[in-house]
């Protein structure tokens, strides 16, 4: 085994010498083929070469439709972003990232293909305004806030960013922030009470955020696992949830 990983890093030591920060073309899935990608040991080939979280890529592919508007907190590298403005052209679709990297990252890609319907929010996204410390992690996608932080980043939250903004079609959220998704929800009630999006989060090792996305049901909110199958919220095996208000449910 450690032979295997050895060549592993070998192999990618050398990809990345000869290959870093260059333009490739997406192939798959079909729905991203043509778009511009730029090679990066940061984020690695799965985004370009198709296997990137192919579960959630296909429910995507699957659920959200022409004139849907989606919410991207945590946008890591953006590519639920770039999935979602194919999906639906003429939807509105926020990308909140914090971590300077990551939306410097977003940003290009956005520049590289002309994307037009993605507004880059470079913030964190919690309960309410403010500033907070951000900890950048081991990897691209696990940076998070933190009080032994080493950078202050900007906090909005969802109400006060969508309050002047007219949302026609249905909303979707994908949270993704490393355990502080509970916050998300509470700074983003106004919305849900008055949108009830449909929910994609993921949790983490963290009871506030399980309790606050079971919080939900309260308001007619069921959950699902990827495969649309019902799901307690209290499956601690389960990572990612689907939030879906009951008589959305199809």
């Amino acid at each position: 085994m450690s032979i295997v990983l050895t060549l592993k890093k070998k192999f990618r030591s050398w990809y990345y010498a000869l290959n870093d920060n260059k333009v490739v073309i997406i192939q798959k899935p079909s729905i991203l083929k043509g778009l511009k990608w730029i090679t990066s040991k940061r984020y690695g080939r799965a985004y370009f070469k198709g296997y990137y979280e192919t579960d959630i890529v296909s429910y995507f592919s699957q659920q959200i439709k022409q004139g849907d508007n989606f919410l991207d907190i945590g946008g890591h590298a953006g590519y639920f972003s770039f999935l979602v403005s194919r999906l639906s052209e003429s939807g509105k679709i926020f990308t909140f990232e914090p971590d300077p990297d990551n939306s410097y990252f977003i940003n290009r890609i956005i520049e590289l293909n002309s994307i037009k319907n993605i507004s880059l929010i470079a913030k964190g996204v919690g309960r309410q305004p403010g500033e907070l410390l951000f900890e950048p992690g081991a990897t691209s996608s696990t940076g998070k806030v933190s009080d032994s932080g080493t950078i202050r980043v900007p906090i909005v939250s969802i109400d006060d960013t969508l309050k002047n903004e007219i949302i026609s079609g249905s909303l979707w959220m994908k949270i993704d922030v490393e355990g502080f998704g509970g916050e998300v929800i509470m700074g983003a009630m106004k919305t849900i009470t008055k949108y009830y999006p449909s929910i994609l989060m993921e949790l983490h090792d963290n009871s506030n955020e399980r309790e606050v996305l079971g919080s939900l049901s309260s308001l007619g909110y069921s959950f699902f696992n990827l495969q649309q199958q019902s799901e307690s919220i209290n499956n601690h095996h389960c990572r990612f949830y689907i939030a879906i208000k009951a008589q959305l449910k199809v």
